[in-house]
């Protein structure tokens, strides 16, 4: 009993190492003079780490759940909104907050300290210059209403794998740049 606690330990203690925890069992069956106890007990190891990680992170699990699914509706609504003069301010909206709508999280702000030319401290909202208005509207006529949607399709499959899931929050994020060339 006491080998299979230290055996409980060891991959509970290395499952988030970037090796193998299945190496880690093997060597401290092999340093420990554990009888190797089969692949049973392995296989019981694993899936309670699998557990321990999935209530861990069950929040974050949660949220990238519903942010799927919510995420694809708002890119549909958003694009059917670009292409009426309409719904026009509400895709804009929907656009900008593509990253929120995945993750359900507010986006997070750029705050700058500087100083004013009479040496006060200034604390304002950090932003980037922005192209001209009407070099973006031209830009959203020829090309950034079909080019978005191309865009907001292939960044809502590439997210739903889960290993692509943080290339689509830049592409996400990157969104607005395509539609119209707003900058973050």
């Amino acid at each position: 009993m006491l080998d299979m606690v230290i055996l409980g330990l060891v991959q509970g203690l290395t499952e988030f190492l970037p090796v193998s925890s299945t190496a880690h069992l093997l060597f401290a069956e092999a340093f420990l003079g554990i009888a190797r106890p089969g692949i049973l007990l392995e296989a019981v190891l694993h899936l309670g780490t699998a557990a321990a990680a999935i209530i861990l992170f069950w929040p974050d699990i949660q949220r990238l759940l519903i942010g799927w699914w919510a995420s694809g509706i708002a890119v549909a609504i958003a694009w059917i909104a670009l292409v009426t003069i309409i719904g026009f301010p509400i895709a804009i909206w929907l656009i900008n907050h593509l990253p929120s709508i995945l993750t359900l999280r507010p986006r997070t702000r750029v705050w700058t300290i500087g100083q004013d030319a009479e040496g006060r401290t200034v604390i304002c909202e950090g932003g980037r210059s922005q192209t001209a208005w009407p070099i973006r509207g031209l830009w959203f006529i020829l090309v950034g209403w079909w080019a978005s949607a191309l865009w907001m399709a292939l960044v809502w499959l590439v997210q739903l794998t889960v290993i692509g899931l943080p290339l689509a929050m830049l592409m996400f994020n990157r969104t607005p740049f395509v539609a119209s060339l707003y900058r973050y």
